[in-house]
């Protein structure tokens, strides 16, 4: 995740800017989609073990709070990035597994929507905190189960970023 936010960011380039093509002037928006498991590819697991899982979710979170507030680093500008996160989502939820949504897994999901759930698991919680959610909501967060359609998501996520919150 934090790689996924790293392309659009580098320090010295900034993949929105008109230095490169992109303009300042426009809405911008990322969408990551992730089954939001920590691991190295091409094999499994992750490389550094024990309280490295923590480090790269504080990471990603650091990364897209930084991403949000655009180039300039101040937010409510033009180069502004509403971040929508789709988590794709084994299920079901089990502590500790690779099936680590307990949100994609409820029926129906809560989310996106006005109210983070209650009983969101870590992985959960995570990746609404890496959207631009509006505090206290899951708006931006979209957890689903592998076996739904992906046609209809894309058509609701269309949707909410045609009505998204950035006007510049």
């Amino acid at each position: 995740l934090p790689n996924a936010i790293s392309v659009v960011s580098d320090t010295g380039f900034n993949a929105w800017s008109t230095g490169n093509g992109g303009r300042n002037n426009a809405r911008k928006v990322l969408v990551i989609m992730t089954d939001g498991s920590n691991e190295l590819w091409p094999t499994s697991g992750h490389p550094l073990g024990g309280g490295a899982t923590a480090a790269w979710d504080s990471e990603v979170v650091s990364r897209a709070n930084a991403l949000k507030l655009g180039a300039d680093g101040a937010g409510g500008t033009a180069d502004d990035v509403e971040i929508y996160v789709i988590g794709f989502y084994c299920t079901p939820y089990a502590a500790g597994s690779w099936c680590s949504s307990a949100l994609a897994s409820a029926s129906p999901h809560g989310c996106p929507g006005p109210a983070m759930p209650a009983g969101a698991s870590a992985t959960d919680n995570l990746l609404r905190n890496v959207s631009s959610s509006t505090p206290g909501t899951c708006d931006h967060y979209f957890p689903i189960k592998k076996s739904e359609d992906l046609p209809a998501l894309f058509r609701t996520l269309a949707g909410s970023i045609a009505r998204g919150r950035l006007t510049q």
